[in-house]
């Protein structure tokens, strides 16, 4: 890889193909390099159980190689054709509530039906065995978005596997499941259903349950099982072309899969770029840092983003002028080598038919959107390749927990309230307003290397991690921890001790009371001087100091007076404790004492305004991006070139940047 691959997503089979001729004039006028094939095409491969037709996909391959675009294969398992799921009922999957489903959409494929994996094997083989000799494939594109949940017989029967594996006895698993409760003792592997609608949960909702253990071990069987998808196909193109890499697109924060599993599986992580909404700059480049995180530190790409505006949402906008090109630059900021989009041309039809592209149905090239990627694929011809070996340096990391996000959010108390991912964003965005680099890891990655570790709402931790936390803090680190931390274990057990659990001696207190509140009830956070410092809500843990010594106290109710906020010497480092859901005054107060105390240096800059630094040997890449629909000016702390103006900066030089746009020194 010596440039950073600019295109996207091309289904030139959704069209006449006289329009490709028209395609390829507008990917070199572009700059287009790269482009993803495949991914919706086995209805059009294979027509029944013997009836395989290559024919325009060879057209594409070959007429894609002849204009010298590099491409990203897709193994066209993403949605199985109308005549296997006849055929094959077991196939489509069941949902939460017990109803099987038909053919239709596209996250529909059980991943456990022998019959979807028996035909995806011979047709995942066919493809890479066609196309093996093509030196112009990047990556392979293994499925798409895997997502979902199955409640089918054949899943209930690998769960089961799944389960004697993981417990070797149903003794064993009753003990850990404390099955005594509620009478659920069972007495053989067949007496475990699965946790839905028709068991555990209350009221059709899939985070109320009555058996947390049963439900997180299913949650952990279903990421699990469409893994295994992954890896089987992976297995096939690794045995054909052991040199491609392999991919599958992400998507980001999402609950149902525990990704830094899949990490470890993917030779390059990627992933596909749709906030919520046009202020999400910080929830951006939180994401971007936690698939940099998944990919064990390294650089990742990006999959798949809008040009413009996205579909199937209540609202679709769109993209401002300069946005598009700013998120793609930010997404290089911390750590992606490509720029990548849904998609090539606008669809005619159908669910996406609206969906922003880089050429939209009138196939001009003279539209907004189409000028603005223009101008950026040219610009990233400037990137030398040495760009690519760069990477973020970070000094603070903060912990991201599948296994604690799940368990958290379905805890029958002490609220049902708290959103997880919510949470991170909001801690995240200290450090994002900071111009703080941080990296996002899981409890099992190296923490030598950070002073400062967040870990939010780390709920659920096994007894084996409580050393690996204490060396941490005991040698000099520093750690912040929050409510809800450290009291269950990996079967959502709680520990039989005072409260934080394993977390008690490196906190320094003791926890015997939890109150909380509907979210319309908060309580003032007050200074040892009876200051306001802001407000917290939700969760009201009742701290009794045990070493650690008081920063900030509940202001009202019956605990008024004592501390919320607590400082704790262990050893040669530090660990705070934040014993409530605080608003974001509390948490920059918090976090100004914690950075200052750690020594921890930020850059100041005008509100949106972001600075983010890529280093690789003695070359460094300050990305300074100004997120505000209006010009802004910085005073420059460094001296090179902009690589996108060509002008060069020094130290102290003001830098007036428009809105939604952007400087790149070169240092």
């Amino acid at each position: 890889m010596g440039k950073i691959f600019f295109g996207g997503d091309y289904n030139p089979q959704q069209w006449p193909e006289s329009v490709w001729n028209d395609d390829m004039v507008l990917f070199e006028e572009a700059n287009i390099d790269t482009v993803t094939v495949g991914v919706f095409m086995w209805g059009r491969l294979q027509s029944d159980e013997y009836t395989y037709d290559f024919s325009m996909l060879d057209r594409i391959m070959k007429r894609l190689k002849n204009e010298n675009k590099n491409v990203i294969l897709a193994t066209a398992t993403a949605a199985h054709p109308a005549w296997l799921a006849r055929k094959y009922p077991d196939v489509t999957r069941v949902d939460f509530l017990g109803r099987k489903h038909t053919f239709g959409q596209r996250h529909n494929s059980n991943p456990n039906s022998k019959n979807y994996q028996h035909y995806a094997k011979i047709l995942v083989r066919k493809i890479a065995d066609r196309y093996k000799d093509y030196e112009n494939i990047v990556a392979w594109h293994i499925n798409n978005e895997y997502g979902g949940f199955d409640y089918s017989e054949e899943s209930l029967i690998e769960f089961r596997l799944w389960l004697k594996k993981k417990y070797q006895s149903i003794e064993l698993l009753n003990e850990k499941w404390n099955t005594d409760f509620w009478s659920h003792n069972y007495y053989s592997w067949d007496d475990i259903v699965f946790p839905n609608a028709l068991s555990e949960h209350y009221g059709d909702n899939p985070n109320i349950t009555a058996y947390q253990s049963l439900t997180l071990d299913y949650m952990r069987f279903n990421s699990d099982s469409l893994l295994n998808n992954f890896l089987m196909e992976k297995e096939i193109i690794k045995e054909i072309t052991p040199h491609i890499p392999v991919t599958t697109n992400l998507m980001g924060m999402y609950k149902p899969l525990d990704y830094f599993k899949w990490g470890k599986e993917m030779d390059i992580v990627s992933w596909d770029n749709y906030p919520p909404n046009m202020q999400s700059q910080s929830r951006m480049a939180l994401t971007h840092d936690l698939m940099r995180g998944i990919n064990g530190g390294k650089q990742f790409w990006l999959m798949e983003q809008t040009p413009s505006m996205t579909a199937c949402r209540g609202s679709n906008p769109v993209k401002p002028p300069g946005v598009m090109r700013l998120w793609s630059y930010q997404a290089l900021a911390h750590g992606s080598n490509t720029v990548l989009f849904f998609q090539m041309r606008q669809n005619r039809n159908q669910s996406e038919k609206y969906h922003g592209a880089i050429i939209d149905h009138s196939g001009r090239n003279d539209t907004r959107t189409f000028k603005e990627v223009v101008k950026l694929g040219h610009e990233l011809e400037k990137f030398e390749p040495t760009f690519l070996k760069s990477n973020k340096d970070s000094k603070v990391a903060i912990i991201f927990d599948w296994d604690s996000w799940w368990a958290v959010e379905m805890s029958d108390g002490p609220t049902r309230y708290l959103d997880y991912q919510q949470e991170m964003v909001k801690i995240y965005n200290q450090f994002f307003e900071r111009n703080i680099s941080i990296d996002v890891i899981s409890k099992d990655d190296n923490f030598s290397k950070y002073e400062l570790i967040i870990a939010p709402y780390l709920h659920m931790v096994p007894q084996t991690y409580q050393e690996k936390f204490e060396k941490y803090v005991e040698s000099g680190g520093n750690l912040v921890l929050t409510c809800l931390s450290g009291i269950v274990d990996e079967y959502d057990n709680a520990y039989m001790d005072i409260k934080p659990g394993i977390f008690k001696n490196l906190a320094g207190i003791r926890i015997d009371e939890t109150d909380s509140q509907e979210l319309d009830i908060v309580n003032r956070i007050i200074t040892n001087d009876n200051q306001d410092i802001g407000q917290c809500s939700m969760i009201f843990d009742i701290i009794q100091l045990d070493g650690a010594m008081p920063i900030y106290y509940y202001g009202d109710n019956f605990y008024k007076n004592t501390p919320v906020v607590t400082k704790n010497k262990y050893q040669d480092g530090f660990c705070w404790y934040v014993g409530s859901v605080l608003d974001d005054f509390t948490w920059d107060a918090t976090m100004t004492m914690v950075l200052k105390e750690c020594n921890i240096s930020h850059i100041e800059t005008p509100k949106n305004v972001e600075v983010s630094i890529r280093y690789f040997e003695e070359n460094s890449w300050v990305f300074v991006m100004n997120h505000n629909q209006y010009e802004t000016e910085i005073v420059s702390l460094w001296t090179g070139v902009d690589i996108l103006s060509g002008r060069t900066f020094k130290k102290g030089d003001v830098l007036k940047i428009k809105a939604s746009d952007l400087v790149i020194i070169k240092e």
